[in-house]
């Protein structure tokens, strides 16, 4: 986090979150009691996790204070990574047995709009989204890992198209991140 100079770290052996304090480093860390999968930081500069094991998604203030907890729909089975919207609304990537998809979901976690369903290859599915960045448009980059792509949707979870790397095929992506300021 830049605004508190700060490094975190989800540590899912322990079910923790390390804070390092970047200019005397520093370390807390504080239980979130369930694995963390994903973290990103909120417009508020506070800490978003996505709790792969409960299908939440939990807010802390940079010193570990619970802010607000949001009980994602039943429908969303395993989330990996959460991002807040600019709307305030939040885009979460899961996989589960019958389905893979991104969703966007309301403060309450209910399921507002939604890319993807069964897994496969064939363009309205993904196959293990794992990883989520969104510009300052809230249009969403999703790693699709077993497809091999990095796919690109709009707000609205419409299918915008993929991102492509000249003379180089992706091979299984895991993480992204989108440094707009560069």
């Amino acid at each position: 986090c830049s605004h508190h100079n700060c490094l975190y770290i989800s540590d899912r052996g322990y079910d923790l979150i390390q804070l390092v304090e970047l200019g005397n480093t520093s370390v807390t860390n504080w239980s979130v009691n369930y694995k963390p999968s994903g973290l990103s930081v909120t417009r508020n500069h506070n800490l978003l996790v996505t709790l792969f094991d409960t299908k939440q998604i939990r807010e802390y203030t940079t010193r570990g204070e619970l802010m607000r907890e949001i009980n994602l729909d039943d429908s969303i089975d395993w989330p990996f990574h959460s991002i807040e919207l600019s709307t305030g609304q939040f885009v979460v990537c899961h996989l589960g047995e019958t389905q893979h998809r991104v969703c966007v979901v309301d403060t309450s976690g209910r399921i507002i709009h939604s890319y993807g369903g069964s897994p496969g290859s064939s363009t309205g599915q993904l196959n293990s989204p794992f990883c989520l960045a969104v510009d300052k448009l809230d249009n969403v980059f999703v790693v699709d890992c077993n497809n091999n792509k990095v796919r690109l949707l709009s707000p609205t979870m419409t299918h915008l198209g993929d991102v492509t790397l000249p003379d180089h095929q992706l091979s299984r992506p895991y993480r992204l991140h989108l440094d707009e300021l560069n």
